[in-house]
């Protein structure tokens, strides 16, 4: 049985739950933004429902592996 995932570069997210409208965010749009040197990062994702931030990485995101 096959049980690869079809991935195609849509911005769809299966997440967590927004924090402003309590929405299950299966939906997200992802926000990405290139650094200096040209590599892309998440910086956010945004609740399809209310636009919200649910989460922000800009900054902790080399830091997620304490």
């Amino acid at each position: 049985m096959d049980l690869s995932l079809n991935k195609s570069t849509t911005d769809i997210h299966a997440g967590p739950t927004c924090i402003l409208c309590n929405q299950r965010a299966y939906s997200l749009h992802l926000v990405t933004a290139e650094s200096s040197e040209g590599a892309s990062f998440i910086c956010g994702l945004l609740c399809p429902s209310c636009h919200g931030q649910v989460l922000n990485n800009k900054e902790q995101g080399e830091q997620l592996n304490d």
